[in-house]
């Protein structure tokens, strides 16, 4: 094979690469907005289910911690759903550029580095991510929590120790 067919088989390669990861982006991202819109339907039907204004009656305070916490749950729930989409097209994107990058090796100790440098690469990015997604959950279990133990804590401690006995 002559070299300029070398190098268009090769540029064909990295286009095809390009052109899968770009469809995967266009993909996700219409995934992602109709997960978007519906959380977004779900959120104000809850909204609209709670806004009952001058309607009180006994046990409002426990509906409304109810409607706080789930109000947090809805967003954290949009939080997370944005990481993992976010994640997902980022490792679209390692993944593209290093395959690139390896198709572009001349020599199997050139392949051997670049595969040694991708998988170190590649764990950074993963434990970053992974620590990123970890501590967003438990920062939204505690903001989702934080409404009903305001309102149950009390009670909540006295079941749970009357149980426990």
């Amino acid at each position: 094979m002559s070299a300029k067919k070398k190098a268009s088989a090769a540029n064909s390669a990295v286009d095809a690469i390009d052109a899968a990861a770009e469809n995967f982006d266009a993909a996700a991202n219409m995934i992602k907005d109709g997960v978007d819109a519906a959380i977004k339907a779900g959120s104000e039907q809850a909204k609209s289910a709670q806004n009952v204004e001058g309607f009180d009656f006994l046990g409002r305070d426990n509906i409304d911690a109810a409607v706080k916490a789930g109000e947090a749950y809805v967003a954290g729930f949009q939080t997370m759903n944005d990481l993992f989409f976010k994640a997902a097209k980022e490792a679209v994107h390692f993944n593209t550029e290093a395959a690139k990058t390896l198709s572009g090796c001349k020599t199997p100790e050139e392949i051997s580095e670049t595969q040694l440098k991708l998988a170190q690469s590649g764990f950074e990015v993963a434990v970053e991510t992974s620590t990123e997604i970890t501590q967003t959950a438990m920062k939204l279990a505690n903001e989702i929590g934080e409404p009903l133990v305001s309102q149950f804590g009390t009670a909540y401690k006295d079941l749970v120790s009357k149980t426990a006995a």
